[in-house]
């Protein structure tokens, strides 16, 4: 793979786009792939009415919210994007193409964006917001 593709497919993940990758590329377990969601739907059993309840995520849902459906984030990124690796996405070529993380994007407190992604497209999230903004990242080196 040349250098240039390799920029292509990073750009696709961190622009969430992985319509952006060209069909001639084929897909491997190193690329860095995401896919947008609109609504995460979390499902859970409860004892008490011995019953499954289900509570959507979508834009605007707070951060209370989103603890409540889907627990603690098993990392944060930032105080405002946080990693999720208990979901699952509908959408089979997601799934095939390992989109099992969940990247949530806060603002002020309130859903703005979610993405399945791969773990070399969280990588490279990761790696974004490092260089966007190194003084929260400080203790990290």
């Amino acid at each position: 793979m040349n250098a240039r593709m390799s920029s292509i497919l990073i750009l696709a993940a961190a622009l969430g786009a992985p319509a952006l990758i060209p069909v001639s590329a084929e897909p491997s377990a190193s690329s860095a792939v995401g896919y947008w969601a609109s609504k995460v739907t979390a499902t859970r059993w409860n004892d008490l009415l011995a019953r499954r309840d289900a509570d959507e995520i979508v834009a605007g849902a707070s951060q209370y919210a989103v603890v409540a459906a889907l627990g603690q984030p098993v990392l944060e990124l930032s105080p405002d994007v946080w990693v999720f690796d208990s979901c699952r996405p509908d959408l089979p070529e997601a799934q095939a193409r390992g989109c099992n993380l969940l990247v949530i994007t806060f603002a002020q407190g309130k859903v703005s964006e979610m993405r399945f992604v791969n773990h070399p497209a969280a990588e490279v999230i990761a790696n974004n917001l490092k260089s966007e903004r190194p003084e929260r990242y400080a203790s990290l080196r």
